[in-house]
């Protein structure tokens, strides 16, 4: 019966390698873990026998999303939705043995939310980085895993923060007063101006990204009517999804500095990015 047994055994380990999986280059894995800070973590379901051992999905979802936040992530409840969507997902399967060995496959990824490019209408979740490990554990110490899971993390947390060296070490010289931004054409990407509309296609809500590239709080009064107070700190972001198209009235303030205000519109089918930096003028 032993013999029997090992053989399975090898079977099942073999499973983990033989999946194919496709991989990004290195240059785009960095480039798309640029630009968020902004996730939620999702836990696959452990078998019941983890459960039984000791590990648990909450504790795996606790000590992830402690860690992230400790790094500076705005890190979303499971139920709540928002725009576009990023989750960083554990994947936590195991192979329990009578002789109290457990196999385990690891594998952390990033899925988040893609346009598909040969028809923009489309968009799809797809995972843009993963790492993964396989291993044996004692049935005894299953709970060892959580370090496991701790050192995927971290090399996510490491990726991330060298794909974002670039944009977060820049900073801009401190001036006086906010430089109007300019509305953008129709289906049109303005590459070096404060306003960028992009065109994503369909009839998907407009979604603007309000990014405060001053060196003060900056406080940012936007709506239709009514207007809604965001507080913005320095090198930070606000995105707003818009329950509407059409045209909205803007305020941005800081201290010491003259205020911007005014009207934009903005359109179904369109993810919106607005900068706000300081200038100085003469008088």
């Amino acid at each position: 019966m032993k013999p029997n047994r090992i053989i399975k055994l090898l079977l099942l380990i073999l499973v983990f390698f033989v999946i194919p999986k496709q991989v990004f280059s290195q240059n785009d894995v960095n480039k798309t873990l640029q630009g968020f800070n902004t996730l939620k973590v999702l836990v696959e379901s452990l078998k019941p026998e983890m459960e039984r051992l000791g590990l648990t999905e909450e504790q795996i979802q606790t000590d992830v999303e402690i860690k992230l936040r400790k790094t500076g992530f705005n890190v979303k409840g499971k139920d709540q939705i928002f725009f576009p969507l990023i989750y960083l997902y554990i994947n936590l399967q195991s192979i329990h043995s009578d002789s109290g060995l457990v196999t385990y496959n690891l594998e952390t990824s990033l899925e988040q939310e893609v346009l598909l490019d040969r028809n923009k209408t489309i968009d799809t979740i797809a995972s843009t980085w993963s790492t993964s490990v396989t291993g044996n554990v004692g049935r005894n110490n299953v709970r060892q895993l959580r370090d496991v899971i701790s050192d995927q993390v971290d090399e996510f947390i490491n990726n991330w923060l060298k794909a974002n060296a670039s944009t977060t070490s820049q900073k801009k010289t401190p001036q006086s007063t906010y430089v109007p931004p300019s509305p953008p054409p129709p289906k049109a990407k303005q590459q070096d101006s404060p306003f960028t509309a992009t065109y994503v296609g369909g009839n998907r809500l407009p979604t603007v990204e309000i990014f405060n590239d001053t060196d003060r709080t900056m406080y940012f009064d936007f709506g239709q009517g009514k207007m809604t107070a965001y507080i913005i700190p320095s090198g930070g972001s606000q995105k707003i999804n818009l329950s509407e198209a059409g045209n909205y009235k803007f305020k941005a303030s800081a201290p010491r500095v003259k205020s911007d205000e005014g009207q934009e519109t903005f359109n179904n089918g369109y993810v919106y990015t607005w900068r706000f930096y300081i200038v100085t003028v003469p008088r």
